[in-house]
């Protein structure tokens, strides 16, 4: 899922997002390509000893605007 596109307004965020959030690989750069990566990699860590059925309806509930 696309998200940069949509979930920021202001451009400059998006480029907050990549020097922050965004994994990076030896060279710096970042090596996740949109924001839902950064979403979905960090629900399955607050989620990796619960069950499977949390971490698909939290990242659902994102996905439907629910929650961010």
């Amino acid at each position: 899922m696309q998200l940069n596109d949509r979930y920021f307004l202001n451009p400059a965020h998006l480029e907050l997002a990549r020097a922050r959030y965004f994994t990076k690989d030896d060279n710096g750069k970042p090596s996740e390509k949109d924001i839902d990566e950064v979403f979905c990699r960090t629900v399955k860590y607050i989620y990796k000893d619960d069950s499977k059925e949390h971490p698909d309806e939290a990242l659902r509930f994102r996905r439907e605007k629910k929650v961010i």
